[in-house]
């Protein structure tokens, strides 16, 4: 229930890819203020991670009375960059513990231990980590996704090719799509992967998860060969394909979300 995000005593607050630069009060106030007020349903405890660098003014004053009025049971983390930056009254009704990056070496062994010990994927969710444990597993786990799913598409495209549909299967015309797409990004100006890279993705609006998941094919497929500028930038693109994944699951705005796709991809692999 962690990794699907659906355990009921435990809360992440972020900011979705649809909102600008912070997250909404009404999330702050739905999500985390009045949800505090339920009692734990699987133990005695109910936990909330809020990612505090994207609370406006207006949200953290929300949060004010439920961290002074906290009920037994009930834990806060507010994890932020530059404490300064917090309100005075949410740091004078919180904790300060400071945590320093990890280790290459010790964000290798935190993997191991979780059971990811394939050292290509190690060193890849490592490298763009930046000595986060959580970033590094989940970097790990979407790139080990995307490789099964290029796996999967491959032995889909072996099957189309064997039946002989002129037209291709499913996970073909996905592919195709994305292809297209990728090569459009680096020959292109922004102003022209906007227009065709949107119209082109709104011809499958239906099928965006697919589309995400063939993007990361891709990324995987390029990863192979990168240096270590060129792995930095991939992961940020795999980064946003994740966090689109968790926005669909929202019912973000299809065209508000694939546009922020589209400059990720453009700014970053016409660098790469």
């Amino acid at each position: 229930m962690f990794a699907a995000g659906t355990h009921p005593d435990f809360r992440q607050l972020g900011r979705l890819p649809d909102e600008k630069r912070t997250i909404a009060v009404d999330r702050v106030r739905r999500e985390v203020v009045t949800d505090s007020l339920m009692r734990p349903q699987f133990g005695r405890r109910k936990v909330y991670l809020i990612e505090a660098d994207y609370l406006s003014e207006t949200s953290q004053n929300a949060l004010l009375k439920t961290l002074e009025e906290a009920g037994s049971g009930m834990y806060f983390f507010l994890t932020v960059v530059r404490p300064e930056d917090l309100l005075a009254t949410i740091r004078s009704r919180s904790m300060t513990l400071r945590l320093g990056p990890a280790t290459e070496a010790e964000l290798a062994a935190i993997l191991t231990e979780h059971g990811l010990a394939e050292p290509e994927l190690q060193r890849a969710a490592i490298a763009d980590a930046h000595g986060r444990p959580g970033l590094a597993l989940a970097n790990y786990r979407a790139l080990h996704e995307g490789r099964a799913l290029h796996e999967g598409a491959a032995g889909e495209h072996g099957r189309g090719t064997n039946e002989g549909d002129g037209a291709g299967t499913e996970p073909e015309l996905i592919d195709r799509l994305c292809r297209e797409l990728w090569q459009m990004l680096g020959s292109q100006r922004l102003a022209v992967v906007l227009a065709d890279g949107l119209a082109l993705l709104q011809s499958r609006r239906d099928r965006s998860q697919a589309i995400l998941d063939g993007l990361s094919r891709l990324v995987l497929e390029e990863l192979g060969a990168a240096d270590d500028e060129k792995r930095r930038r991939l992961m940020k693109v795999e980064d946003t394909l994740r966090d689109l994944r968790r926005g669909f699951n929202f019912n973000i705005h299809f065209d508000t979300a694939m546009t922020h796709l589209l400059v990720v991809l453009f700014e970053e692999l016409n660098h790469a």
